[in-house]
């Protein structure tokens, strides 16, 4: 990753052109490679960054696209039609007589292939999941080319219906395969005018196809009839292309090869609007359930059967309709050009018309009103020789509809999301297409010639229909969108997005004054998540918003920013306004002692403003939105706000001010982003990074609430520290940029300490977060404990449960609102100071803080609506901290126990750890809540409980006193046993299930990754001190080598860690490498002579002191590691392992 800073005159201009970050890595990399997932996230994560999309770079490589997809996919629809066309050519030459066809035979034999293919969708729909595109393309085109050179022999309907079935089979998959490479390489914008432009190959097919029909129909030839010559002609033509579609069409833009790297970059970044994906190759059964549920899935197919039903028969009868006006053969071939021209014009016009306005149902209902048209004609003109005009243009009129099926594809393929959901919903599109066809063809008979009335009464009701469907397809992806905006207010997001994928890449706003709403976001982009469950999907109805519409959209934000704005004012007014000061000395004048003086609240304001203060009308002077965290301090005495609503004069002179010499400086704060360190992309990246694995370390965030635009409107600082913890996860440890980052942070997190006003949840959130990942991490905590204290963070939890055991409170509706978001806040605040509970409890060898009172009610919580997944875990750890403080209590004390006393002592401490893990394995195993999440839960719990019985047995010992192994009692040695069972234990529990512990360790703070190597050390130092056998050595190797690779998995090749954790990685990996040296060394039988060398080569004491980091006896309190077996504790540490036979 890489961040650029600017300032914000110089680069805002280019900012507003750029949609991509360059280098910024997403948390694409995080799950590159994952199941289900796009392979878009491979090539991001392979390439390690992502690409800046300009106006300029965009065109290039569009152009390039172009230029190698549109040539191939227009070939082979013209292709595809002209030979699906070639049987209505030659009825005109004969075939109808040569065959002795009758009846319904003609009919059948068009109908047959749209009925071959509507049995073949479900088929074509999977295989177009698992099949690379082009070389499927490659494959179906050679077949359908043999099959229409088949029918060349062919003389009997038996035969042709043989040949027009494979011809259907083979061709089912191309205009479904056609969308898919609509969808895998252009935005939204861009997909009507390709998709008409390959559709529009119909209209090239009537005209040219009729010219080179009429050429082959000259031809004399004593071999062919002239029907035989065109299916031969137009068949070899087929099967040569096919060989240039197998050299030249690509499966995807991943695997392209006419693109560079950096260009395959640029085509996935201009996709990522698009919330569609490119391609994952899984077949998903669930996408196949929400496609068969979802209504609009059935809008699309009675739209596609509404238009093709008229498409079916004057297809398949149009030349014949023509030859009907009283012309021969030749005539009604050169007749029939025009009717292709009107429909080439009115499919790219279709097209172009829908990419200006950016809505396509009005465009469906316009094209249908020439058809109604013409239909009306051709049924009301006669027959008679002198209106053959009239006839004519009736008939061309009827020719605009054409341009309505590409509408539906474009339509249909620009509102669905998911992999095998869009291969569904084609294959719904083209049944109804292909059930439209074949009930078309049949709606036309020769028996009905030469007027044709059934056919086209049945043509006239569907394109009547067809604007029908149109609205009422319109008004249900409206309530599509609505229900969308009201699913991204439930998850904190903004409810009206920008959908960047309808529109041109560097399109600027034209009111740079209106607020505008956020862009849709590409957390979900690669996700290959449904149009259903992407909540940050947009239905495309209509076209873009205007200004207006867009200030009405967005009005209740507008008056909730105000609303804001007037808080902070009404807070900072009473934080500053002096006794003696100017305007409240006027007030206060002619006042009784002890009187309340009134001050307007915010709410107050909004109803009644009165003369407003001249700078509020002006573009944020002084800086007033980049000051940073809209903190509103709590006081122990109640809620400030009510504290501000008066003030108390208790003397009619009130005292004069002291002041010193001196001044705090209160120095605005400024997030990241506005101080051009971070773009938003890139701050949003390592937003996401964070909770991605530093909350579970971390679990005092609500999900709901503490989103990215959420955290960045109400502090600056915690926005701050999230993006620091989680750029340093992203990049390598001690790289520059998170190095400029962390300094840039402390400045922040000085500025927090100094400034009381500053004083608000979100800062002791920032200050736990870079307490953990710091150095300074007791002093930061004391900083963050006195600061919750101000605010009462501790009686929060207290008054919360006093407020849910309260039945009276629920009787009243008119103060539920407002018992709810009270409610929220003091959740909010208990989880705070229970996360502070816990570090303190970690990282101090006396806690400040105890819990009086039984600690199990705060399970009480976790049935609050507001309560979250990881507050299983979060509570878990205040009730086993309370166990674990009155142990350290109890044998950290300086008095000397009795060593009866203290095996007693560990006995009850031990019932009480059991039955502590009795009875939160019963709860995370039966909450619904916990889903997903529950394997991790119960990982972490159980290695919780191994670790507090190491620590509770290693500070027995420590209690004890008696620190030389040799020398200990049995019961004494019995505790050394148990301490080296549940060292054991822990080692195996997290080397075992790596996935659900190991997996997430790259984002644990220092304690956990000294944890994990205190385990391992304290092992092998007691493997020393009590003989073992020589498989549990063995064991104890492979436990550890197997511990090793997973760290080195989960963290990468390179071995980083957040903060100090690649120290405790490296003793690991050394203490492991020498145990497995000298291990294998016992076992072969080696010669202490021939090893001496090597053991010479170190001093024996400061080897061992390697092995015992000063933050394991000191900053962490890791007791165990000062055990000894004399006399031989000055040797070698590895020079006397005990392999008992």
């Amino acid at each position: 990753m890489s961040y650029h800073k600017a300032t914000a005159s110089g680069e805002q201009g280019q900012d507003e052109h750029i949609e991509t970050v360059e280098d910024s890595i997403h948390q694409d990399r995080e799950h590159s490679a994952g199941p289900g997932q796009d392979r878009a996230l491979d090539l991001i994560a392979d390439a390690g960054h992502s690409s800046v999309l300009t106006p300029e770079n965009n065109a290039r490589v569009l152009r390039k696209i172009d230029l190698r997809l549109l040539p191939i996919l227009l070939g082979i629809y013209f292709l595809q039609q002209l030979d699906k066309s070639s049987l209505s050519y030659a009825s005109i030459f004969g075939l109808v007589e040569t065959a002795h066809l009758h009846g319904q035979q003609y009919s059948w034999l068009g109908a047959v292939v749209y009925l071959v293919q509507l049995v073949a969708q479900p088929f074509v729909a999977y295989i177009l999941v698992k099949v690379p595109i082009g070389k499927f393309l490659a494959c179906t085109t050679l077949c359908w080319g043999i099959a229409l050179t088949c029918m060349t022999p062919a003389n009997s309907f038996a035969g042709l219906l043989v040949c027009r079935i494979f011809l259907g089979l083979f061709e089912a998959g191309i205009p479904a395969c056609f969308i898919a490479v609509t969808q895998m390489w252009y935005r939204r914008i861009e997909q009507p005018v390709r998709l008409g432009s390959w559709y529009a190959m119909n209209g090239v097919v009537y005209m040219f196809g009729s010219l080179l029909s009429y050429g082959l129909g000259h031809i004399k030839s004593s071999v062919f009839e002239p029907y035989q010559i065109i299916f031969l002609f137009f068949g070899l033509i087929t099967i040569a292309f096919s060989g240039l579609i197998l050299l030249f069409m690509p499966d995807s833009p991943i695997q392209s090869k006419f693109l560079t790297e950096e260009d395959k970059l640029l085509a996935i970044e201009r996709l990522r609007m698009n919330q569609q994906g490119i391609e994952t190759h899984e077949w998903k059964w669930d996408h196949v359930k929400e496609a068969c549920l979802d209504i609009k899935s059935f809008f699309w197919f009675a739209l596609m059967f509404a238009v093709s039903i008229p498409s079916g028969g004057i297809s398949t009868f149009g030349p014949l309709i023509i030859k009907s006006f009283g012309f021969d053969q030749f005539k009604t071939i050169l007749f029939n050009i025009p009717f292709g021209a009107v429909q080439l014009v009115a499919t790219m016009g279709g097209a172009w018309l829908a990419t200006a306005l950016k809505m396509k149902g009005p465009v469906i209902a316009l094209l249908s009103l020439p058809a109604i048209a013409g239909c009306v004609m051709l049924l009301q003109l006669p027959r008679d020789g002198h209106h053959n005009g009239a006839l004519l243009a009736g008939y061309y009129i009827v020719s605009v509809y054409p341009g309505i099926t590409p509408m539906v594809y474009s339509w249909s393929a620009g509102n669905t999301a998911g992999e095998t959901k869009k291969k569904i919903v084609n294959g719904i599109v083209l049944v109804g297409q292909c059930a439209g066809n074949v009930l078309g063809s049949n709606l036309y008979t020769t028996t009905d010639a030469p007027l044709y009335r059934r056919g086209l009464i049945s043509s006239l009701a569907m394109f009547c229909l067809l604007v029908l469907l149109s609205m009422m397809n319109m008004a249900y992806l409206c309530f599509l969108n609505k229900r969308h905006e009201k699913k991204r207010v439930s998850m904190g997001k903004s409810a009206k997005i920008v959908d960047h994928s309808m529109q041109a890449v560097g399109s600027v706003p034209v009111d740079k004054t209106e607020p505008q709403p956020p862009a849709v976001s590409e957390d979900n982009a690669f996700k290959d998540l449904t149009d259903w469950d992407n909540e940050d999907f947009v239905y495309r109805v209509i076209g873009d918003e205007g200004p207006c519409w867009m200030r009405l959209g967005n009005v209740e934000a507008e008056v909730q920013r105000l609303q804001a704005q007037l808080s902070d004012m009404h807070e900072l007014l009473q934080l500053h306004i002096q006794p003696n000061s100017g305007p409240l000395r006027d007030v206060t004048q002619g006042q009784v002692p002890g009187q309340q003086i009134p001050i307007p609240s915010p709410s107050h304001i909004m109803s009644d403003p009165g003369p407003m203060p001249t700078f509020l009308g002006t573009a944020d002077p002084g800086g007033y939105h980049s000051r940073g965290p809209r903190c509103i301090s709590t006081h122990r005495n109640g809620p400030l706000l009510q504290q501000l609503q008066t003030v108390e004069v208790n003397s009619p002179h009130p005292a004069r001010q002291r002041r010193s010499g001196f001044d705090v400086r209160e120095e605005p704060i400024s997030d990241f982003i506005s101080k051009g360190l971070m773009t938003i992309d890139q701050a949003m990246s390592c937003f996401r990074t964070f909770f991605q694995g530093c909350d579970r370390y971390i679990p005092i965030f609500d999900p709901e609430l503490d989103n990215f635009a959420s955290v960045r409107a109400r502090s600056s600082i915690l926005l701050n520290a999230i993006c620091t913890i989680g750029s340093r996860v992203e990049t390598k440890s001690g790289s520059q940029i998170s190095d400029l980052l962390h300094a840039e942070l402390k400045r922040w997190i000085n500025v927090v300490i100094q400034n009381k006003t500053l004083n608000c949840l979100e800062s002791i959130q920032a200050l736990l977060i870079v307490a953990c990942y710091s150095a300074e991490r007791s002093l930061l905590l004391s900083f963050a404990t006195r600061m919750a204290l101000d605010l009462s963070l501790d009686e929060a939890f207290e008054e919360l449960i006093q407020r849910l055991t309260m039945d009276e409170i629920e009787g009243i509706p008119e103060l539920h609102m407002t018992t709810d978001e009270e409610e929220r806040s003091l959740m909010r605040k208990s989880r705070t100071w229970f996360g502070l509970l816990v570090l303190d409890h970690i990282w101090r060898k006396a806690p400040g803080i105890r819990m009086t009172g039984n600690a199990h009610r705060c399970r009480i919580l976790l049935r609050h609506h507001t309560s979250t997944i990881l507050d299983l875990r979060l509570f878990s750890q205040v009730e086993l901290n309370v166990i674990r403080a009155r142990i350290n209590d109890t044998l950290d004390t300086k008095e000397t126990l009795d060593r009866p006393d203290i095996a007693g002592f560990v006995h009850e401490a031990k019932v009480d750890l059991d039955l502590w893990f009795d009875d939160w394995l019963r709860i995370i195993e039966n909450s619904i809540a916990a889903g997903e999440e529950r394997p991790f839960l119960l990982a972490a719990l159980r290695v919780q409980k191994c670790w507090a019985e190491l620590i509770l047995h290693c500070k027995a010992l420590l209690s004890m006193g008696v620190e030389n192994v040799a020398a200990m009692s049995p019961v004494e040695r019995n505790i050394l046993l148990l301490a080296k069972s549940s060292a054991r234990k822990h080692l195996r529990l997290i080397s075992t299930e790596p996935d659900f512990y190991l997996a997430k360790l790259k984002y644990a703070m220092d304690f956990v990754w000294a944890k994990c190597a205190f385990c391992f050390l304290l092992l092998l130092k007691l493997s020393r001190l009590l003989p073992e056998r020589r498989e549990e050595h063995q064991e104890l190797l492979d436990h550890g080598n197997r511990l090793l690779n997973e760290l080195n998995r989960s963290v990468g090749s390179s071995g980083q860690t957040i903060g100090n954790g690649s120290i405790y990685m490296q003793i690991l990996r050394l203490s492991i490498e020498k145990y497995g040296r000298i291990f294998q060394e016992r076992e072969a039988g080696g010669d202490p002579v021939t090893t001496a060398p090597f053991w010479e080569s170190f001093d024996a004491q400061a080897d061992l002191q390697s092995f015992v980091p000063e933050q394991f006896v000191r900053e962490w309190d890791f007791p165990g590691l000062n055990l000894f077996y004399f006399p031989t504790a000055w040797q070698d540490f590895f020079g006397d392992f005990s392999l008992a036979v």
